[in-house]
Parts: structure tokens; sequence; C-alpha cells
């Protein structure tokens, strides 16, 4: 539905949220923020009932998960910066888990939103929450230096990988900007 919207639009599927924003935290913010009280948002909803729009509104949600991944994300990055004085890792990498990896709808958008490599476990291996378990726990052990190698080291049995779309760059960089604001 959103591929036939977007051509009937002249424009890629990202763009189609254009007017559309979402702040998701309806039950409040667990992280970055901690903040129990928190409520979500919701601006440019019409009172459009039809699918096309519920599809565009469904989109934006999928993007307003993946812009407070990348909050989380730059947070962890900045906190490390302070840690150790410079940030010689930066997150790059996302090991996604559950069944989302099955929607290439989200998994795209993650990459294009957090500006990172997607990792997609092997839907027989186990869970992501294990495979993030182990890698940390290989770090700690001295197994392997940090958790970007030992990320690639036990990425074996990923069904694949997404990587970001560069035109989508500055779209979803305007689009994080408004999503910082609603905060």
């Amino acid at each position: 539905k959103l591929e036939d919207l977007a051509s009937k639009q002249q424009c890629e599927v990202w763009e189609l949220t254009r007017d559309f924003h979402v702040y998701p935290d309806f039950h409040g913010n667990r992280s970055p923020l901690a903040d129990p009280l928190m409520t979500g948002m919701v601006h440019g909803r019409t009172l459009a009932a039809d699918v096309d729009s519920l599809a565009i509104e469904y989109l934006a949600t999928v993007q307003a998960l993946c812009y407070q991944t990348r909050q989380i994300i730059e947070v962890i990055n900045a906190a490390r910066e302070k840690v150790n004085g410079e940030c010689n890792k930066i997150c790059k990498l996302v090991l996604c888990g559950g069944g989302m990896i099955n929607n290439k709808l989200f998994v795209s958008q993650m990459c294009d939103i957090t500006n990172c490599l997607v990792l997609i476990p092997a839907k027989s291996s186990a869970s992501a929450m294990l495979i993030g378990d182990a890698v940390l726990a290989s770090v700690a052990a001295g197994m392997h230096k940090d958790v970007h190698t030992a990320l690639f080291a036990m990425a074996e049995g990923c069904d694949g990988n997404a990587e970001p779309a560069p035109a989508a760059a500055k779209y979803h960089q305007a689009k994080y900007a408004v999503f910082l604001e609603m905060i």
C-alpha cells in the first residue's frame, strides 16, 4: 500500500510522512529520558478515515520508534565520550530481534533513521537479546577486544543485514529535529 501511495505522490515511501509526526511515548519513556509521566503526541492527523491515511499513520509510528532508537544511540555515544574523553567507537550497528525483523519496512526505516547497519539474526538462531548478552559477556571475559568485534564475530547465523540509504539522510535529519522538539 505504501509503495502505491508513494508512486501516486511521486515520492519515496519515507517521504509520505512529511506532514505527519508521532512521538511514541504514550505510556511514559523508559530510555533514554526515564520519565514515566511522559505522554505521546500525534501531529498532522486529519479526520480522514481511509486506508491511505491509516497507512501513513503506521509509517509515521514506525519512523517514530526508529527516531527514538536513534536518540538512545546518540545518548550512549555522548556518554561514552564523557567517560573516555573521546569516543573511539561510535555505535553504527543495530542487532534487531523479535517479530519486527520480518517487517522490511521497519528494518529499512531503522537503517535510514539511525544511519546504522542493521543485522538480522537467523530465525532459527537465539533471540537478539540472547545474542546481545553473549556479545557483552565475551567482551567482559576478554574473548573479544570490543563490542563491535564481538558482534561481527558472533553474527554467524544472521539472515542478512540492511544498510542505510544515503538519499534518505537529509529528510530524516529534518524529521528527527521535529521529533526532538516534540519532547
